[in-house]
């Protein structure tokens, strides 16, 4: 376990940093372990996965790979489900990257409605901490 989420942190710090040939190489390096160790994760877990590879595709402005990478077939696992608002977030931020305005615009608008569902959180301060994200995230900031 320590090891894949190593790497899955390693993945998004590196991308996020903006330091795309770094983060492309760590992955190569990794990938057949991660891949084969997600098999064994849940789809929840997997996500993580899923969304630190496609910072990676962003983070190299390879934007249809990052996009195709968050289209993974996740299931949301009710409405109080935080992992799909973070996808959600994910998503804001590679559209801004991308520059798509249009669909800026609508992912933000998912994003808060998906939060507005949400009647309970683990702490109270949880809400305000998403709005902060998904307003970062429209910003360029993840």
């Amino acid at each position: 376990d320590d090891r894949y989420y190593y790497c899955i942190e390693m993945l998004k710090i590196k991308s996020k940093l903006g330091h795309w040939r770094d983060a492309d190489d760590f992955r190569t390096e990794n990938i057949n372990f991660i891949q084969n160790y997600s098999q064994k994760k849940t789809l929840q877990q997997q996500a993580d996965m899923y969304m630190a590879l496609a910072l990676v595709d962003c983070a190299a402005k390879r934007y249809n790979d990052a996009f195709k990478l968050m289209k993974f077939g996740y299931k949301p696992q009710g409405k109080n489900d935080t992992k799909l608002l973070e996808i959600m977030i994910t998503g804001v931020y590679l559209l801004q990257q991308s520059g798509d305005q249009e669909g800026l615009e609508a992912a933000v608008a998912s994003a808060q409605a998906c939060l507005k569902l949400f009647s309970e959180f683990e702490f109270s301060w949880s809400r305000a901490y998403y709005q902060k994200c998904i307003d970062e995230a429209a910003e360029g900031i993840i």
